[in-house]
Order: C-alpha cells, then structure tokens, then sequence
C-alpha cells in the first residue's frame, strides 16, 4: 500500500517530502474541511492536518504546515 509503483502506492502518494524518503501522503476532503496526512516510515514520523476549510488558501496552508512539522 504504501510501496511506490510508478508514482504512487495503493491510493497514497509516495514521494520525498522534506528531505524524508519515503513519505506516504494522502489529502481527502469533502468540500467543506481538508485533511492531509504524511506518513514518513524511515523517520517513525506521522503528521496529520485538518482544516475546516476546502478553499485554495486553507489547501496551500494545510500544505506548508504539514511541510513544516515533517521539517522539524
């Protein structure tokens, strides 16, 4: 599930986030909230943020945030 194949895994994307590889990360949403979670294996990290907001702005800050946690 969480292995990449070709550019994702079993509905994750699998990529380097944060100079961590490899990151498992998902985003769902319901056009009212968004939520993201980022799962970096190697580093045992889990980050996980939710929004009540599905707007371009609360989608780009949900991403820095979660970018900046996984940084820390």
């Amino acid at each position: 599930m969480h292995t990449r194949r070709i550019k994702s895994g079993l509905g994750w994307g699998v990529r380097a986030v944060a100079g961590l590889e490899p990151v498992s990360v998902y985003q769902g949403s319901a056009d009212t909230f968004l939520t993201v979670v980022a799962i970096a294996h190697r580093a045992d990290v889990v980050v996980a943020v939710s929004v009540n907001s599905a707007t371009k702005g609360a989608t780009e800050a949900s991403k820095q945030a979660m970018l900046a946690l996984l940084g820390r």
